[in-house]
């Protein structure tokens, strides 16, 4: 008699710790708004007008970049057509986002979605974390030069130690990460997994043998990480051009290297605080101070941010409608991880 696996822990207090800092960081939005003036942020806010559509299209052509960014790094291995890669970014874009899931588990389904159409899933979440490394890579790259030109642009801002110590802190520690993903401690990890799914006769995680091989693969492949570091930094310069863009739209106009200073920093505000769900308050705060060190008036600031909120809802809410069709599709195939 075959006994039937464990059923999977639920984690009750996780989910209300992730809630509640959802609600301090929409507590904490809400309060900086209020603070500036309901009605001035409003009005600088409906200057965009439906110019909101066009800034959406704007987020999903980034977006499409960072999808190609991780086809890119996976066509060495598994050549899968471009379209799919752009639609799970797409969703996982959408979740990590609108939903209380601390920034990452976008990231978790989109592996599980792409190892039902193809690729074994120790490769596909492989591909994953590569990808996310590289795109934070990236983003540390952008983060260095917005930061290097507020020096140029603010030298005497006060932001500059601060936003330095970060960087000098933040890089190691990247460089680190990408090491041990390399190394063989993240090899013993993996066995760990795979001997603790022995025990508990967990076959989800039994697919994971490979992983650290999968891993190595794919930081052996030059061409694949340099398109995928490539991609992914012509979609955080598009951050820039929508900064911009929504800007004009809301009839205070800036710089282009003053919208590279303020996105730039202004998502590693985000990213940094990825355990709160869609870095709500933390995006809102970054503006306000950085726009503020750049002439940026506060109803302004705060305006920009909700309008990029905005933007992602437009796009987001409808794949996240679509979410169960798309898993519909997998189940219907009897296509399983693996």
């Amino acid at each position: 008699m075959t006994v039937a696996p464990p059923p999977a822990k639920r984690r009750p207090l996780a989910k209300l710790g992730v809630a509640a800092l959802a609600a301090l960081g929409l507590l904490l939005a809400v309060y900086l708004v209020a603070d500036t003036g309901f009605e001035a942020v409003g009005e600088a806010f409906a200057g965009a007008g439906w110019g909101l559509l066009l800034i959406m299209l704007y987020d999903l052509a980034a977006l499409s970049c960072a999808g190609l960014a991780w086809g890119a790094l996976l066509r060495p291995l598994w050549n899968g057509p471009n379209w799919l890669f752009i639609v799970i970014r797409f969703l996982r874009e959408a979740i990590n986002s609108l939903l209380p899931v601390a920034q990452v588990g976008g990231d978790l389904i989109g592996a599980r979605m792409l190892a039902a159409r193809g690729p074994p899933a120790s490769l596909a979440v492989a591909s994953v974390i590569a990808d996310k490394t590289i795109e934070i890579l990236g983003q540390f790259a952008y983060t260095l030069a917005g930061f290097l030109l507020l020096i140029g642009r603010r030298g005497d801002s006060d932001l500059l130690p601060g936003i330095g110590f970060g960087l000098i802190v933040i890089g190691p520690l990247l460089l680190g990460f990408l090491g041990l993903q390399n190394s063989r401690l993240f090899a013993a990890f993996e066995r760990v997994l795979l001997g603790l799914a022995e025990r508990l006769q967990w076959e989800g995680l039994s697919r994971m043998a490979g992983l650290h091989s999968a891993l190595t693969s794919l930081y052996r492949q030059p061409l694949g990480l340099a398109l995928g570091f490539a991609f992914h930094s012509v979609a955080w310069v598009a951050g820039a051009g929508e900064v911009w863009l929504a800007l004009q739209l809301m009839g205070h106009p800036i710089g282009f290297v003053d919208c590279f200073i303020l996105e730039s920093l202004g998502q590693a505000a985000r990213s940094a605080a990825f355990i709160i769900p869609g870095g709500l308050g933390a995006q809102e705060g970054a503006f306000l101070l950085i726009g503020g060190a750049l002439g940026v008036p506060p109803e302004y600031a705060l305006a920009l941010s909700l309008v990029k909120r905005a933007s992602q809802l437009l796009f987001g809410i409808p794949m996240l409608a679509a979410w169960p069709f798309l898993e519909r599709h997998r189940l219907e195939r009897g296509l399983e991880p693996g």
